[in-house]
């Protein structure tokens, strides 16, 4: 028995590292190294007044480029009642503040720690403490009755609840707040119950169904056509926290319809299809390669499969348990089985913009990796073994998306100086300057940045060191420098040379011009410098280059830069900028 009481800690405390790990790697990759790009903000949206002059600054700045739905929640948690610019920098105010159980935690923990904002990272640990505490509840729930613990962890360890957590959206915190509602309603736990499902419904707009649902299941069961006033008097402490939910969820509606003119529902439109259409069009779409978004891809139609996959096993499970009446029509157990079916229902006709990305079918099905194995314990049947296979590769799948989608690849930043605007129209390529004379140019550094923020979660993810050069770049040609996209455009890079300059150790990055450099104009770019492995007598040698044609000092022009870096191991960025020699001008 001392055993079983230790195991909830246990599970809470891996729900956690998992979580962490995951986030430690996320900012030592995409995020490079800044709490507040983990909810992947982007210049498109701007960022409020308030949050600009305290640091925050986008993660994503060019054309296209629109960050993630985290963004618009952490925005609103330093301006919940949308009273300040905070609404003009989120894509649908209306819909966004309606979900704003999330923000209204973070903003809850920000006055309990005496903080006068909503930090990144205050905002992160309340998304955090949300998933662990969900964990232990529900862990510690299924110990009292000496049941197994694992669908906690098959919850706080899937995709859907990982990736929400990781960007900041209110997914994760709706399930963490249903799951603590749904242990204190099989508890009896009322106050507990109706402050849970209030926030579960002020983060995700299709829990107030589970509520409504629950609150007709109890009036029914327990109330008759007679006698309203006894039934009142003996249950009025469980009919108010029922009803709570319900009353907290239209207040807000009303607050921000009457804020913003016009309702959530018609602001956002609708997310809803025909059932099983979008469904069926990703899935056959992803197989022949017709993908909105991915082409051909294989894993996201598995991914399609096994969200259909969960929610088909627990509409079985939901029906045999009606069909049975199991623990009795008037149990707490059975409302639970009902309460979710039009949720059920709901999630089958996604539209193409929930469908098309596994981030936006595996937040919702998260819920039932719960509840499935959670009503087979607590009806004391065995689950069917195909069944438990069937959600632990669910789990495997998803989080191997999860994984190549978010955690194991460098920054997508690292290369953003080599793309051209969306705006424009560029060539497919370009000729050849005339001749070797043709190639002359000069390079003048001006600047350096640190590419990453703190850079340990760097090392953590083993990513290499980035440093981000600002030169100002000179055409001393008599001939426009071309741009393309491909052959024959010009741009600048640069070569890790071996000690003695002879041999190319490694071949760099590219920052584009975006337009003709005209003869005699100066124009100024940064560019991305990936630090080599090899000897710490490496020379960095910065040079335009003609792609398919070209390296400007290969071709004799002798504006190019030569730098050594000394390689301090475990210094940080600043010691390095100090080794910084004056440039070959």
């Amino acid at each position: 028995m001392p055993f079983l009481l230790l195991r909830p800690a246990v599970v809470a405390f891996l729900a956690f590292a998992v979580s962490v790990t995951m986030m430690a790697l996320f900012l030592g990759g995409e995020a490079r190294g800044r709490m507040e790009w983990h909810v992947m903000p982007a210049q498109a949206w701007g960022v409020p007044a308030e949050l600009a002059a305290r640091g925050i600054v986008p993660l994503y700045h060019r054309d296209g480029e629109v960050g993630w739905d985290g963004q618009f929640y952490y925005y609103m948690s330093n301006d919940l009642l949308a009273t300040t610019d905070a609404s003009l920098h989120i894509d649908t105010p209306p819909y966004r503040y309606q979900r704003v159980g999330l923000s209204l935690t973070a903003y809850a923990l920000s006055i309990l720690t005496i903080q006068d904002w909503v930090s990144p990272f205050t905002y992160y640990l309340a998304n955090l403490l949300l998933v662990v505490t969900a964990t232990y509840v529900l862990a510690a729930f299924l110990v009292g009755r000496r049941l197994p613990v694992w669908p906690a962890l098959l919850w706080s360890l899937s995709a859907g609840v990982q990736v929400t957590l990781l960007n900041g959206l209110p997914d994760a915190a709706a399930d963490a707040y249903m799951i603590m509602a749904i242990v204190a309603f099989l508890s009896g736990r009322w106050l507990l119950y109706g402050l849970a499902i209030s926030m579960a419904a002020l983060s995700r707009e299709i829990y107030v169904s589970v509520a409504f649902v629950l609150f007709v299941h109890f009036v029914m069961s327990t109330g008759t056509v007679t006698g309203w006033r006894v039934w009142l008097k003996a249950n009025w402490e469980k009919f108010l926290f029922l009803a709570l939910p319900g009353a907290v969820f239209i207040f807000w509606q009303a607050y921000v319809t009457n804020r913003f003119g016009i309702a959530p529902h018609k602001a956002a439109g609708t997310v809803l299809a025909p059932p099983l259409e979008q469904a069926w069009f990703m899935l056959r779409t992803a197989l022949s390669g017709e993908h909105p978004m991915y082409g051909t891809s294989y894993r996201e139609a598995a991914g399609i499969v096994f969200f259909l996959g969960i929610l088909f096993a627990y509409a079985v499970t939901a029906i045999r348990m009606i069909a049975r009446r199991t623990g009795g029509a008037a149990s707490p157990l059975f409302a639970v089985v009902i309460a979710f079916i039009p949720a059920t229902l709901l999630y089958l006709c996604f539209d193409e913009v929930v469908m098309k990305h596994y981030s936006g079918y595996m937040k919702p099905a998260s819920i039932f990796l719960v509840l499935i194995p959670l009503l087979f314990l607590l009806t004391q049947n065995k689950m069917p073994a195909f069944m438990s296979m069937f959600l632990i590769a669910s789990i495997a799948l998803s989080m191997n998306i999860f994984l190549r989608d978010r955690i194991l690849h460098g920054p997508s930043t690292l290369a953003e100086n080599s793309i051209y605007s969306a705006a424009q129209t560029v060539p497919a390529q370009a000729a050849c300057l005339p001749s070797p004379a043709d190639y002359q140019s000069s390079l003048k550094l001006i600047g350096i940045e640190s590419f990453h923020g703190q850079d340990i979660f760097r090392r953590i993810a083993g990513n290499p060191r980035v440093m981000t050069l600002i030169l100002d770049v000179t055409n001393r040609s008599t001939h426009a420098l071309p741009v393309s996209q491909g052959l024959g455009s010009v741009r600048l890079s640069y070569h890790w040379l071996s000690k003695d300059g002879s041999t190319v150790v490694r071949d760099g990055l590219r920052s584009v011009l975006q337009t003709a450099l005209e003869p005699g104009e100066t124009r100024t770019l940064k560019i991305n410098v990936e630090f080599t492995e090899g000897s710490p007598d490496a020379i960095l040698r910065l040079s335009l280059v003609q792609e398919g044609c070209a390296w400007f000092y290969l071709a004799g022009d002798p504006g190019f830069i030569d730098i050594k870096f000394l390689r301090f191991q475990g210094l940080s960025d600043k010691h390095q900028v100090a080794a910084l020699p004056q440039a070959n001008q």
